[in-house]
């Protein structure tokens, strides 16, 4: 669990990156000290690709070495697949509690988890 404390620590350092580079977003933050964001471009040429990538890979290596999470909720499919959406989860505690809901693994396969 992380300190609410770091929470402005997080939100600042996330808008500064995102601003820096001229990326038009939104970000929510709540005390638990996650960040929720969404990167909203005007097109989805490769270098808007690319810059949001990069933004969104500096929030979530800000966010996580300060104890915090980040979250992509919206961006366009091209940034998804260059980022992980979720930022850098414990995917062994996630397939655990898939396999305790689902054992025989038949809702959505492979859609929010790698495959082991």
């Amino acid at each position: 669990m992380s300190s609410p404390d770091i929470t402005p620590l997080n939100l600042k350092i996330s808008k500064q990156s995102l601003k820096r580079n001229s990326l038009p977003h939104a970000l929510v933050a709540r005390a638990t000290g996650t960040i929720y964001f969404a990167l909203l471009p005007r097109s989805a040429c490769d270098d808007a690709v690319v810059r949001l990538a990069q933004a969104a890979t500096r929030i979530f290596e800000s966010s996580s070495v300060s104890g915090g999470r980040a979250t992509l909720l919206f961006a366009p499919r091209a940034v998804k697949q260059r980022v992980h959406v979720w930022g850098r989860p414990d995917f062994a505690l996630m397939h655990r509690l898939k396999s305790a809901f689902d054992p025989h693994n038949i809702f959505a396969p492979a859609r929010l988890l790698p495959e082991k």
